[in-house]
């Protein structure tokens, strides 16, 4: 099948890859599609999500298993390495090194929020709110604030992450 990226000041088309994958187009369609550098991200309908290069490589491709209908969101943020990457200790205190992760790709299922390293595919954090009972699939929304993320799951619960510590975040603003 063929992904054609056009130009959005004149829709003229820029090229048209063909992609050598194993999807079947006839049951299921992208969701979004994100660029970081030269390489684009797919995320289709029924939760694979692809990574392709220019020349229509396919880098990686992941099967979350749950429905995806909600836009990629890239987010860039930092975490703090394991205890046993002590840098050194100062009095009581250690002082840890920071890992940072850049453009993570977050994808909004059903019930979850997923953080996927976008070189590899493989899951950062993934955090579920809910029973596995979906009472709607689409919609939902992420937004961040330095190192909080604040989404709405496409059922309209409300919720946080602290991607520095990778947890959940209780607040005001959080129902978990």
């Amino acid at each position: 099948s063929n992904i054609n990226i056009y130009d959005l000041k004149n829709f003229k088309l820029i090229k048209s890859i063909d992609l050598k994958t194993y999807i079947d187009f006839d049951n299921t369609y992208p969701t979004s599609i994100a660029r970081i550098k030269n390489n684009f991200y797919v995320f289709y309908s029924e939760g694979i999500i692809l990574n392709f290069n220019l020349n229509g490589q396919i880098i990686w491709s992941k099967n979350l298993g749950k429905i995806i209908k909600t836009p990629i969101k890239i987010y860039k943020y930092a975490l703090i390495a394991p205890s046993k990457t002590v840098v050194k200790t100062v009095g009581e205190f250690k002082q840890l090194r920071i890992k940072v992760y850049n453009n993570n790709l977050i994808a909004l299922t059903g019930n979850d929020i997923i953080s996927i390293n976008p070189l590899n595919g493989e899951i950062n954090w993934e955090f579920s709110y809910g029973s596995s009972e979906i009472f709607q699939a689409m919609g939902g929304d992420i937004i961040n604030l330095n190192h909080i993320l604040f989404f709405i799951l496409p059922d309209g619960r409300v919720g946080e992450i602290n991607t520095i510590f990778r947890e959940k975040n209780k607040s005001i603003f959080s129902e978990y």
